[in-house]
């Protein structure tokens, strides 16, 4: 008699199935969750990078091979720590970032030019504004649509924020939200007073503000103060000791051969205008990069001595230019980067000039009136300009220019031929 055999076989619950099935796929969800997000943040980087934006980011590449040996995660596996771009950039950025709606540290925007010819829009700034985990945000253009402010909601963790806005004004600042987590905010080159603590919204946590070149006073550093209930540390600011603030721009500036270099400090018309009483004989003198417009200048009496003048990348704009560029011994003016748009014309003020520099200004064939007048003028450089080609050859035939620089493509090939040695070309 054959005994039957019995086979035993493997039994199992569907609640032993479905905690097997849920620990095999939480890993590897997250795995591949990871993997692409990482993937999209180097993808994004590669994309801003075509388009000229700087970007840094965090961490380096050896974190995909660390998650792929041990599905071991980062707390941040994909954060882009910096992105800083211009006006002109910020909309295929914020396409490109803010959509995607990734994790980024610092975003810094800046105008392309001095006479800010790309206008952030509403839509462009709150698509850059997506991002995540923004702690730093800083605005540095010639201006910016007030309303645009209230969009800063979307940033809660910022902790620093910088609006170098030249246009800024106290009643615009009503329209910030309120930011608990901040700890440093700058409004250096901007038009605020001491009313502007009238209008920020509430900072509990400020400790640190940056008023250079503003017309803040020690009376709106105390009303900040008061409002505040505490001391707040200020820097970059000619408060609240004026005396004080010119002895160390006298001091730390470069005085040697009658010539004056300020260059790279944060100072202003006030300050300057202070700052030249020291000395009347001054032949040159080097303001490039400051928050200078020119009114320094109105009531200098060595004035007539200038012969060599640096305003590139200042606040020289219209309404100053004539205190700039027409004094009678002037023989080389730098205007490059500023908010410069029209040059009058002036007979006989501007018959000694010899060199002019007025790269990356929004002038165009409309100073050449004024231009002509120059008649000792040698070297005119009009690069990234609205200068016409046909203009531009105008200038330099009238005026038998030893050396005109324009941009590339300014200038038919006909033209150049004309005008060889007398041109030079830049990118």
């Amino acid at each position: 008699m054959v005994s039957s055999i019995r086979h035993r076989y493997l039994t199992y619950s569907l609640f032993t199935l479905f905690v097997t099935v849920t620990t095999i796929a939480l890993p590897l969800a997250h795995f591949a969750h990871t993997l692409r997000h990482f993937t999209l943040v180097n993808t994004t980087v590669a994309d801003l990078k075509l388009i000229g934006a700087h970007v840094d980011t965090l961490p380096d590449e050896s974190v995909l091979a660390r998650i792929a040996v041990r599905l071991r995660f980062t707390s941040e596996p994909s954060t882009i720590e910096c992105i800083h771009v211009s006006t002109a950039q910020l909309p295929s950025v914020a396409r490109c970032v803010g959509d995607r709606r990734l994790a980024v540290r610092e975003v810094y925007i800046e105008d392309d030019n001095a006479f800010g010819s790309h206008e952030i829009t509403s839509d462009d700034f709150e698509r850059i504004l997506n991002c995540k985990d923004i702690e730093r945000l800083s605005l540095s253009v010639h201006s910016l649509k007030p309303e645009l402010l209230c969009c800063i909601a979307r940033c809660p963790d910022v902790r620093a924020l910088s609006l170098m806005v030249r246009r800024l004004e106290n009643v615009h600042l009503s329209y910030l939200p309120p930011m608990y987590k901040l700890t440093y905010i700058s409004f250096v080159c901007s038009k605020v007073t001491d009313d502007f603590v009238s209008y920020i919204p509430p900072l509990p946590s400020l400790d640190e503000i940056n008023l250079g070149a503003t017309a803040v006073t020690a009376r709106g550093v105390q009303k900040l103060e008061s409002k505040l209930g505490r001391h707040v540390e200020i820097v970059g600011s000619r408060v609240p000791d004026f005396d004080e603030a010119v002895k160390n721009v006298t001091t730390q500036s470069h005085m040697s051969d009658h010539c004056l270099h300020v260059t790279g400090h944060i100072v202003d018309d006030d300050l300057m205008s202070q700052c030249l009483q020291s000395y009347e004989g001054f032949t040159c003198i080097d303001l490039s990069n400051s928050c200078v417009r020119g009114t320094c200048f109105d009531h200098y009496t060595g004035r007539d001595a200038i012969e060599t003048l640096y305003l590139s990348n200042t606040l020289v704009d219209n309404s100053t230019v004539d205190n700039t560029i027409y004094l009678p011994r002037l023989r080389i003016v730098d205007l490059s980067g500023t908010a410069i748009t029209q040059l009058s014309v002036r007979d006989g003020l501007s018959a000694s000039l010899e060199q002019l520099n007025l790269t990356r200004c929004a002038v165009g064939d409309s100073s050449y009136g004024a231009i002509s007048k120059m008649t000792s003028l040698k070297v005119l450089r009009i690069s990234a300009t609205l200068f016409t080609g046909r203009t531009a050859a105008r200038l330099a035939k009238e005026l038998m220019l030893d050396v005109l620089v324009v941009s590339e493509g300014v200038l038919s090939p006909m033209e150049i031929d004309e005008l060889k040695p007398t041109i030079v070309l830049e990118d």
